[in-house]
């Protein structure tokens, strides 16, 4: 199923998905992945776009856009929530140039995107001059589960208008084993 909506075959995914439904009418993967595609846009003005999974760092430029938002993944899978192509549909849509980021090294984007190289701050002085370069006076963040924590705090540092969590936790811990940086997420205590 998710070979299918990696490659864009939309049709055969929705097919598909009905198909299960049949032997497996309470799975939420199966009834969730049915909503999704019942109400997947078509193509039409589409910022231009097609996801190449082995990239930590893509650009969907929009003519004319004077935002940019930037997506950081979560960890694992790489997507937000669903594959990159799937989330296009809506995402491609807004009057907005998208950056989809990944983090390959699963350190919650905290040691920056390691295609661009250099850590966080080199990170960062690339999105700013991806931002400026792109014509936008307004950056917005969205993140999926571990990218949450990087839609904030690079919102933080890149002075966001905006920032919007999906699935994700907010708050980070770290401690030290055997000189490693360790860094791992916990749900805030409530006194």
């Amino acid at each position: 199923m998710n070979l299918l909506l990696d490659q864009e075959r939309f049709a055969a995914a929705h097919y598909a998905v009905r198909q299960l439904r049949v032997p497996f009418p309470q799975a939420e993967f199966v009834n969730n992945l049915t909503v999704v595609l019942d109400h997947l846009p078509t193509q039409t003005s589409l910022t231009p776009f097609f996801d190449d999974p082995t990239k930590e760092l893509q650009i969907a430029k929009r003519p004319g856009a004077d935002t940019v938002v930037l997506l950081f993944c979560g960890g694992g899978t790489y997507r937000l929530g669903m594959p990159l192509n799937a989330f296009h549909r809506w995402g491609g849509q807004m009057p907005a140039h998208l950056i989809y980021l990944r983090d390959f090294r699963d350190e919650f984007f905290l040691d920056g995107v390691g295609a661009i190289g250099g850590g966080l701050g080199p990170t960062l002085e690339f999105l700013r001059q991806a931002v400026y370069e792109l014509g936008a006076c307004r950056i917005l963040c969205y993140g999926f589960s571990v990218g949450g924590f990087a839609a904030l705090y690079y919102g933080l540092k890149l002075h966001a208008a905006r920032c919007t969590l999906h699935a994700a936790r907010c708050t980070l811990h770290a401690c030290s084993r055997s000189g490693r940086l360790w860094i791992y997420s916990r749900a805030p205590t409530c006194s």
